[in-house]
């Protein structure tokens, strides 16, 4: 007997007529899906979750691990307890060694003490302020980093130690719920996050102390207990009320009240998921367009991010029809062409290296870890930043004064104008336009500079410093870094530095064994020193160390060639440093403020050569070396007095007076031998011209004999003509027949020059090699005719004149003498430390940084503004560091160890007061950085650019149909896309553009990628668009469809091989290979009905990647009709929603790529497209009601009548007593058998006709909560 076999796999032709559909296909598909070669009843929607007065637009989903939370309730039956105040601390006095049963410290803790007494004499000043935990013997005791037995001095009672906030649940994890886990802190919570706690919960009738702050999570210890870098402000149990909630911060840009805490309210609540939807709330006047967050799983908790009534950055959303996209980063919102587009995300920074972290600050609420919503091209607020102090020269206090830094500005020649532009999330740069400030040193007053061309500092050797003042409560918390451009001379702009806004800087550092000692120096190089043990070595006793021709006798006993592990040797002296320069001598020609040596090397020098008031030669800065106790030189002329030099012998006068202010170090020195000789020479001219003197140098009248280093300062003064000069040299022989044109056993100095014959005081070392000689020193000076005559006495010493100053002749010592190059560190602003060796600083690359002494915070690592315990860095080698001025804190003193801070970027950010303060300030230094790029965007006006699409494409934002404001002038362009800079995607440059041309007249409607480039809809055409990564202006049309257009971007869907989208006359399928094929055939007439009478609302399309399925709704009424289209089968069926009061308005996807329903109307509702039963709505009143209706198939011919014998089909039921209908249709009437189908069945049939339908369906049946498959169908027929 013939068959039929009913083609199961066929699609809904709706197109067609019945009889060309025939068994092939089908009339009506209903509620089944196609799935292995068989029809599958879809399951019901989920459950409708209203929302009450609100009209939901649109619906994204994003997934992090930060939204999240737990709650406890109520807290009558689990109280919660923060701990974190020790009371009762006692300390020996003996050790240093604190005492406390269970403190529950750990070693690197933060605490804050306070409150010590010695008993019977009251508190105890000592010791104060926040410290760090040292060491921790036992549960009972701990030390602290910094404090010793010396710093006590007595046995100490009755402190208190403010330790971390400790917060803990009393019962257990009782009424502790974490949605999506089990009650556990340690499955929502890790060390480092920071989250707020909001309740009404008391202890007693007492409000929570610890609510409504940022806290960031030191350690989570168990499921119960979690422990807060904050130190506690009290301690407290919560007791009374009701519940508390524990979440991750989200915040809005205006809220300048407390963190906000994400609802957590059941175990449905936000678990790591959440849906962000738009909306239009009815329930204000006029309506306002809100933008909210609601949980993952039953849609409640409604959390809004932006109101109408927000700040002015929102631009007032009303009327916005808001475009959402999730990215990896976030959410962006184009908000159409009157509002700027908005982001939010997760902002996981903790500001300024993490100055904020120890104590809540409230001013800063919106700096901590947060969730925000924000203009996309975020906004700057006026008075975020103020320019505190813009200098380049020596101005202001002490700890200020830059100019002894030389860095490599030519601030003589050269102007420098800088800008200081923010950095948002990373990567987006602001353009140079909107710097925070602007600022050139053109404005900026210069100390006039000795014209000196051995100056160690000079105008041509500058550097800049910048202080801005940041307002906490204005920054904008994405702010990550602040870019610095510098121009010259009003030339380009070159990045010059990136200042680091977030935590864990690496540019920021600590030490905490700094050694300063203004009696010590340290050297490298020379003969091992040996005798005793380290520390206590030998060799270099009974020597004196000659530094700027001052005599410092070592200690004997202290030589060591590894101090404190720095690599360097070292040997303490007898006496400190002096200090101080003079009035002759400038800081500037000196370089430093205090007398020093850093990095300088023990070597001969070169011969003085100079005039007009400068030299070459010589060192401007003194020098050093190690030399033997016996001073050779005489101390005064009384005996031997100086000779006079045959054919030169003028009025030559000298003087050995010492002097006491017009030496380079300006102060009295009561042992003359203790600095060698002074003298002061000078001619009267009333003589002769050119006359001269000799000197011998050597004491009484023994012979010298080996090699002995001479040293000391000179300079001439008054020799104020272009003929008056002067020069001196060294002899051994013929004191009476020295002669002005030898240059004798070495050149000391020459001064002439074309206006004068003077040198500033210039300091020289030599190497003499005597052998049984006497040693002279022949000076000669020569007065012209043009001067007038000076008869002055001594007691007028400086006229007409050259000075010696600290004459000193000593013999070398073994192994350390001038040829071995000893690279030397001393002075009261050197700092010594193993830990600066390590950190492998490059030489000199710290100049200009701040560095802080931290002993007053004992290594809380927070910079404060304070004078007295900050410097800068002037320079650095090795394991040594150089203060401008002198150490910051505490006093100088032998084996002083310190903690310090210090930066190595040339920044650092710092406390206006404390870390309540409103203020943070930042420190900029320039010593000469080198020039970087070019800022990418360095002509561009504005990025102020508004759109209704958008598409992320190889790391670019690209967006269309645009509205671009500059200067203050807006205009609209709607058939621009336009791209932002790569890695930047809200920086959007004007001039980043590309116009399309529809010559029909279209505007865009949608954008989308399709491989590695960017199609663009238009309501007459598509266009493909090939956009080089590298430079998107490089773009090129590489094809287009100039004659089928887009209806609008909710009629575009991107599937795994192209996109779909819906035109006028088909919904079409755009391939890889931009092949354009229309998929709407079956459904023709259906479709173009719609499009005819279009309503934006009723036509959108949704891609299913669960399934591979294009959902097509177009029906906004109750019992939806929606047509989707089986990718993978191409096949087409229908769906018919029920229960649905309103219709379905818009579809979306969840995190799991389900499909979730969006009803239309005032009163919007969410629901999953597919549930866990067969019911529509999770209602049994709303059963899912399934229809196979084949098209007529003509068994024979029309003319001829044919029986139906039997129907056999093979369907499957998963449970229940329901069975399906069956209808067997024919010309001559219908044949039914209800309630019937169930497994493998042959049914016997009396059915006449010229053609057949079979339809099979579960039509009315209200308790029909079942699976059903329809796996095959046919008939016999004769």
């Amino acid at each position: 007997m013939p068959t039929k076999i009913v083609n199961i796999n066929g699609s809904l032709n709706t197109e067609s007529s019945e009889f060309d559909v025939g068994f092939d296909g089908f009339t009506e598909l209903i509620n089944l899906r196609q799935e292995n070669g068989k029809l599958i009843r879809r399951k019901g929607t989920g459950a409708l979750t209203s929302f009450s007065s609100k009209e939901i637009d649109t619906l994204g989903a994003i997934t992090h691990r930060k939204l999240s939370g737990a709650v406890l309730a109520p807290v009558s039956v689990n109280n919660l307890t923060f701990g974190g105040v020790l009371t009762g601390v006692t300390c020996e006095a003996d050790d240093g060694v604190f005492t406390k049963s269970s403190h529950n410290l750990s070693v690197g803790d933060t605490v804050h003490l306070s409150g010590f007494e010695v008993s019977g004499l009251g508190e105890f000043q000592g010791i104060y302020g926040e410290h760090k935990v040292s060491t921790v013997p036992d549960a009972n005791t701990f030390t602290i980093v910094g404090i010793s037995a010396s710093d006590i001095g007595a046995d100490l009672i009755s402190g208190i130690v403010k330790t971390h906030i400790r917060m803990s649940l009393g019962n257990g994890t009782l009424g502790l719920t974490v949605p999506g886990q089990t009650a556990d802190f340690r499955n929502v919570f890790k060390a480092g996050d920071t989250i707020t706690i909001g309740t009404s919960a008391t202890d007693g009738s007492v409000a929570c102390a610890n609510k409504d702050k940022a806290l960031t999570i030191k350690r989570v210890d168990s499921s119960t207990v979690i422990t807060f870098i904050a130190t506690a402000f009290q301690n407290e149990t919560l007791d009374t009320g009701t519940t508390v909630t524990f979440t991750f911060i989200i915040d809005r840009f205006d809220d300048e009240s407390t963190p906000n805490n994400l609802q957590i309210t059941s175990t449905d609540s936000y678990d790591g998921k959440a849906l962000c939807i738009t909306y239009n709330d009815s329930s204000v006047s006029p309506n306002e367009k809100r933008i909210a967050l609601v949980n993952a799983n039953d849609y409640g908790d409604l959390d809004i991010l932006a109101e109408n009534d927000d700040d002015s950055s929102y631009n007032a959303l009303s009327g916005a029809f808001i475009r959402q996209k999730t990215y990896t980063d976030g959410i962006r919102f184009a908000c159409g062409l009157e509002h700027s587009p908005l982001f939010f995300q997760y902002i996981n920074r903790h500001h300024f290296n993490g100055l904020l972290k120890p104590v809540y600050n409230s001013n800063a609420h919106t700096l901590y870890p947060t969730w925000y919503l924000d203009t996309a091209v975020p906004l700057l607020k006026d008075g975020t930043y103020t320019l505190e102090t813009f200098k380049i020269d020596d101005v202001g206090g002490i700890a200020d004064s830059i100019r002894y830094i030389n860095g490599t500005l030519n601030l003589e020649d050269n102007d420098y104008t800088y800008k200081f532009v923010p950095v948002y999330d990373g990567v987006q740069e602001e353009l140079l336009e909107n710097a925070l400030t602007t600022t050139s040193t053109n404005v900026l007053n210069r100390i006039p500079d000795k014209n000196n061309k051995n100056s160690v500092t000079s105008n041509k050797k500058g550097c800049m410093l910048s202080t801005i003042k940041i307002d906490l409560s204005k920054l904008n918390p994405r702010t990550s870094a602040i870019n610095v451009y510098r121009s010259t001379n009003n030339g380009t702009y070159y990045k010059i530095k990136s200042i680091y806004m977030g935590d864990n800087d690496t540019n920021q550092h600590q030490i905490t064994n700094g050694y300063m000692e203004s009696d010590r120096v340290w050297f490298s190089g020379g003969n091992t020193l040996s005798g005793g043990s380290e520390g206590t070595h030998t060799s270099l006793d009974s020597s004196v160390l000659m530094m700027d021709g001052i005599a410092y006798n070592t200690t004997n006993g202290t030589g060591a060639n590894n101090f404190q592990s720095t690599g360097f040797k070292s040997v303490d002296l007898a006496t400190g440093f002096t200090a101080n320069l003079g009035n002759g001598l400038s800081r500037s020609e000196y370089g430093a403020m205090k007398t020093c040596k850093f990095n300088h090397i023990s070597e001969e020098t070169e011969s003085i050569l100079g005039g007009d008031d400068s030299c070459t030669g010589g060192s401007p800065n003194g020098g050093w070396y190690f030399a033997s106790t016996d001073e050779k030189i005489h101390d005064s002329l009384g005996s031997p007095i100086p000779f006079d030099i045959t054919n030169y012998d003028g009025n030559m006068v000298n003087d050995d007076a010492i002097y006491t202010t017009g030496n380079p170090f300006g102060h009295p020195i009561a042992d003359a031998a203790s600095t060698g000789l002074d003298l002061i020479i000078y001619n009267q001219g009333d003589s002769r011209n050119l006359a001269g003197i000799s000197h011998q140098l050597n004491t009484g009248s023994t012979d010298l004999t080996g090699n002995f280093i001479i040293s000391g300062w000179v300079r001439a003064v008054g020799l104020d003509a272009p003929d008056a000069h002067f020069y001196s040299y060294l002899n051994t022989v013929g004191y009476t027949t020295a002669d002005p044109n030898s240059s004798g056993l070495k050149i000391v100095a020459r001064g002439k020059g074309e206006k004068n014959g003077n040198i500033p005081w210039t300091y020289f070392q030599y190497k003499v090699t005597l052998s049984s000689d006497d040693l002279f020193l022949a000076t000669f000076i020569n007065i012209p005719d043009s001067m007038p005559d000076d008869t002055a006495s001594t007691s007028s010493p400086q006229s007409r004149c050259v000075q010696y100053w600290g004459l000193s002749l000593r013999e070398e010592v073994s192994g350390f003498e001038l040829s071995k190059g000893l690279r030397g560190f001393m002075g009261e602003n050197v700092i010594a430390s193993s830990e600066i060796k390590d950190l492998q600083f490059p030489p000199g690359t710290l100049k200009g940084n701040r560095i802080q002494d931290d002993s007053t915070n004992r290594g809380s690592f927070m910079p404060v503004d304070v004078d007295d315990d900050r410097s800068y860095i002037s320079d650095n080698y090795g394991p040594f560091i150089k203060c401008v001025d002198g150490v910051p804190g505490n006093s100088v003193s032998d084996n002083n160890k310190d903690s310090f801070i210090f930066g190595s970027s040339n920044y650092q950010f710092y406390w206006d007061d404390d870390n309540t303060s409103s203020y943070v300030k930042m420190d900029f230094f320039d010593p000469g950085l080198p020039d970087g790029a070019r800022h990418s965007n360095e002509t561009s006006t504005s990025t102020d650019v508004k759109f209704k699409y958008a598409t992320m494409l190889n790391g670019r934002q690209f967006v269309a149909n645009v509205k671009i404001t500059a200067d203050d002038n807006s205009e609209e362009y709607p058939n621009f896309v336009m791209f932002s800079n790569p890695g930047s995607p809200d920086v959007i440059p004007t001039s980043n553009f590309i116009k399309l041309d529809d010559l029909q007249g279209g505007e865009i409607v949608g954008i989308e990628t399709l491989m590695s480039d960017i199609v663009v809809f238009m309501t007459r055409g598509i266009f493909r668009i090939n956009v080089p990564s590298g430079d998107p202006t490089n773009w090129s049309l590489v094809e287009s469809h100039p004659n089928i257009g887009c209806l609008h971007d909710r009629t575009i869907a991107k599937g795994p091989n192209g996109i779909y989208f819906g035109s006028k006359n088909a919904i079409y399928f755009l391939d890889s290979g931009f092949t354009v094929q229309s998929i709407t055939e079956p459904i023709k007439s259906a479709w173009q009905t719609q499009t005819a009478t279009f309503n934006e609302e009723k036509l959108n399309l949704q891609y299913d990647p669960k399934y591979n399925r294009l959902y097509v709704s177009w029906f906004p009424q109750p019992s939806t009709i929606m047509y989707v289209f089986d990718i993978t089968r191409q096949v087409w069926y229908q769906y018919l929603y029920r229960g649905n009061t309103t219709g379905i308005k818009h579809m979306s996807l969840n995190h799991n790529n389900e499909l979730i329903f969006i009803d239309r109307g005032t009163n919007s509702k969410l629901q999953l497209a597919e549930g866990s039963n067969y019911n529509d709505c999770n209602s049994a009143s709303n059963p899912v009601e399934v229809t196979m209706k084949t098209g007529k198939q003509i068994l024979s011919t029309l003319n001829n009548k044919t029986r139906v014998r039997r129907v056999n089909t093979i369907t499957e039921r998963s449970g229940g007593s329901r069975t399906l209908d069956l209808d067997v249709i024919t010309d001559q009437g219908t044949q039914s058998k209800n309630s019937y189908l169930n497994g493998t069945q042959s049914t016997r049939v009396q059915s006449t006709g010229k053609h057949v339908q079979i339809e099979i369906n579960n039509d009315g049946d209200s308790q029909d909560n079942n699976s059903y498959e329809i796996k095959y169908v046919d008939i016999e027929y004769e």
